[in-house]
């Protein structure tokens, strides 16, 4: 098998994997339904920008001598956002509900 070959098989074998993962069409037809596609891609994009590397390094941390630490997924949206409800829990909406928001007028 030749390199360009091997190439193409494991592009193939992610693809058809992350269509699986994320309810995708595993063609290059068009989107049935734009608002479910934005969802998915917004699912992608997420576990590529924060969950993998977040989850790869607390895997990473365990293994250190005498290591521990804790790991949690913030899945709260607040209501009082002021973002659309499409945007879901976005990265840092967790820190309010950590260390408070000291810095609001209406405490």
């Amino acid at each position: 098998m030749s390199k360009q070959n091997l190439d193409n098989r494991i592009n193939d074998i992610i693809r058809s994997g992350m269509a699986a993962a994320y309810g995708l069409k595993d063609s290059e037809s068009e989107v049935d339904d734009s608002s479910a596609f934005m969802h998915r891609m917004d699912a992608i994009s997420g576990d590529i920008e924060f969950t993998c590397g977040t989850q790869k390094f607390s895997q990473r941390n365990a293994q250190l001598p005498n290591a521990a630490g804790h790991f949690f997924t913030f899945v709260h949206k607040t209501c009082e956002n002021g973002f659309p409800d499409w945007t879901g829990v976005m990265h840092g909406y967790e820190i309010d509900y950590v260390f408070g928001m000291p810095f609001s007028e209406q405490i």
